[in-house]
């Protein structure tokens, strides 16, 4: 990964040098810096990279953008690997909400859907966890392969909310789901 990280960060210098720090392409690999050092347990570093990119996004495209949104999620992910929950859930919250404003109907929408869920099932608020794992899980289970990671956790999660519910018969019926799924892989 270090390698990668050089690319990424020699490649910024030169579209900064080339065309300014305010462009897309600066944003993007802003972005991606984020979840290369976020992949390597460097919090801080890809919280300061995501920011980076969400401040520059903003200059180019204004508040609305789902690029900005995609970052902000991007910043919920590290929060809730830290584990600062009310971080994450306040940076999923704005990301669905940004994602909608732009298109209620999308894979962007669900996934921060899904990752809202999860934030709020590790903080054992179960209803509120079903009510955003369960709009992730509809959009995602009619528009993306079974094999999907964020179909197959939100159906774990879905499980491990309805036992938190006391739901065994909806708890039961998302494991059903995830064993039929694994049955029929390859």
């Amino acid at each position: 990964m270090d390698e990668a990280q050089a690319l990424l960060e020699r490649a910024l210098a030169i579209q900064k040098r080339g065309s300014g720090p305010v462009r897309s392409t600066v944003a993007t690999t802003l972005n991606q810096l984020g979840v290369l050092a976020f992949q390597e347990k460097q919090y801080d570093a890809a919280k300061s990279y995501f920011n980076q990119a969400i401040e520059t996004w903003k200059k180019l495209y204004g508040e609305q953008h789902p690029f900005i949104a995609t970052a902000i999620s991007n910043l919920g992910s590290v929060c809730q690997e830290q584990k600062d929950y009310s971080c994450a859930e306040k940076m999923y919250r704005e990301a669905v909400r940004r994602f909608n404003s732009v298109s209620a109907d999308s894979i962007n929408v669900a996934i921060a859907h899904v990752k809202l869920g999860r934030t709020l099932l590790r903080e054992e608020r179960y209803s509120n966890a079903e009510e955003h794992m369960l709009a992730g899980y509809k959009y995602l289970v009619t528009h993306v392969p079974a094999s999907n990671s964020y179909l197959i956790g939100s159906r774990k999660d879905l499980a491990a909310i309805y036992d938190g519910l006391h739901n065994t018969e909806m708890a039961s019926h998302y494991r059903a789901e995830l064993s039929s799924v694994a049955a029929s892989a390859p």
